[in-house]
Order: C-alpha cells, then structure tokens, then sequence
C-alpha cells in the first residue's frame, strides 16, 4: 500500500475532486432535495458508474491489496468491516441541507448484505439498458458519499502511520463526515526570552505541512497567514519554511517578542 500523502492527493483526492464537481454540475439542473431522488437520467448514470469504478479502487487501498487484484464487496472488502467496524454507523453530513446520509448502514459480513447503492452500481455496470432507473439521484449522492468517506480513511491512515497531516488542504464543497478525529493541527510556542525584531524562531510541528498554509496568532489575535500575505501593517509576523517539518517565525518592523508572550501556529485547512 502506497502511504504517500502527497501520491494520495495528487492520484485520489484530486480526481474525487473532479467527480465532485461533476456531481455539483448535475445539481445546477435537478436540485439536490429528497423529492427529486428518484430522479434518472443518462448523466447521473455514467457518473455512477465512474464513481463506483473509483470505489472499487480505494476498496483495494484501503485493504491492501494489488490494484490489478479482482475483488468482491462480499468476500474480499469485508476486511474494513473487520478492521473497522464502526464504519457502518458513519454519518456523513450534507452541507448547507438537512440530509445525512450512512452509506454503509446496511453492510453486513455475516448476512452476506452489501450497500444498497452498490448493488445499484452493478446493476448498472452489467445491465445498463434494463436498469436504467437505477441511474438516480440519490444512488448518486450515496456513492458519492461512500468514495468520500473511503477516501478520507485511507487518508487518515496515511496520517497516522506517517505521522503526517490526515486531512487534505482542499476540503469537500459537499461532504463533512460528523466527529470525524484527526491529527492536532496547532502548535502552541511560549517565548521564554525577549526576541528583537526581524530574528527568526526555529519552530518544528508534529507532522509534514509542506504546501499548507499557516495561520499565526498572538496571545489570541489573529496576524496574517504567510509571508506571501504582506498587509500594510507596522508589526506582524511573518513565517516560512525552512524543512519537510520545520519553519521559522519571524516579527517585522520595530515589533518584539517579549518573555511570556505566546504565539499559536494553526495549519489552515
């Protein structure tokens, strides 16, 4: 299994980014409300079955197994329900509606059940022109749900096993899994002596940060996010990085840090 987060982005998230949009598209024309579920078409059906060709993909990720490999949902992708259980009580929250969907309620090793949408997407892989119904809206909102979810697990694992960030910098515009844990993503550093203007602190977070940016506050007040991001004031503090894991801080202008002050380090993301 490849645990490359920047691999990860680059080849996973980027491409379930682009399916989002597809999906966001299909929006503009049938609006995402219970009452248009059952609403098909020759669009909303090759969305699901390039979604459910990507599902099939992370199945394999997140298993480990080869990608080439051929696999069943029913005897080969149940070893996430072993490893993680708790994936059948997932809720994934719709922004900005009041929908909440659980994409692997019905997922059961021992009954042999596999998720409703799944079945669907098969349905229409192997008999498209008899199953043109199955082509809908909501079978389309839940497999997207279902790659999301899959896809923000294999991240989290990467994060964990690397010690490195678990969540990509470029969120989902539909999705937010709810009490979804991730790594810490703030650094609190205590200045234990005065430092004069313009000289730098060293400072390392927990895990790789490159390419995110950060947000700097002092003793609670926000100051600016970069140093690409110069504002037209007299004392600020500017940031960048110096390594995979660390950075420097840096006060501009006549401005010094003083003994006791306190600077928090966010990653926004």
């Amino acid at each position: 299994m490849n645990l490359d987060i920047t691999q990860f982005i680059s080849k996973n998230w980027n491409y379930y980014l682009t399916l989002e949009n597809d999906f966001i598209n299909i929006t503009r024309y049938v609006k995402l409300d219970p009452k248009n579920y059952e609403t098909f078409s020759d669009e909303i059906t090759k969305l699901i079955q390039t979604i459910g060709a990507e599902c099939d993909l992370m199945f394999k990720k997140n298993c480990g197994y080869k990608l080439t490999r051929s696999c069943s949902i029913i005897d080969d992708y149940t070893r996430m329900l072993d490893e993680y259980p708790q994936i059948t009580r997932e809720r994934i929250i719709v922004k900005y509606t009041d929908i909440i969907l659980q994409p692997f309620k019905n997922w059961d090793k021992e009954k042999k059940r596999v998720p409703e949408w799944w079945t669907n997407y098969n349905k229409l892989k192997h008999n498209r022109e008899g199953n043109d119904q199955k082509g809908n809206l909501k079978n389309l909102l839940n497999i997207l749900a279902a790659l999301f979810f899959l896809e923000m697990y294999f991240c989290r694992k990467i994060g964990r096993e690397t010690n490195n960030i678990d969540i990509p910098n470029e969120k989902s515009k539909i999705f937010v899994i709810e009490n979804w844990k991730v790594n810490p993503t703030e650094k609190n550093i205590f200045i234990k002596e005065n430092i004069p203007e313009t000289e730098k602190i060293d400072i390392e977070l927990p895990y790789l940060v490159g390419g995110n940016e950060l947000e700097i506050y002092y003793n609670g007040e926000h100051l600016i996010r970069t140093s690409e991001d110069r504002k037209c004031m007299g004392h600020y503090i500017e940031c960048g990085e110096t390594g995979k894991m660390s950075h420097f801080i840096m006060t501009t202008g006549d401005w010094s840090l003083m003994a006791g002050d306190s600077i928090c380090v966010k990653i926004k993301r």
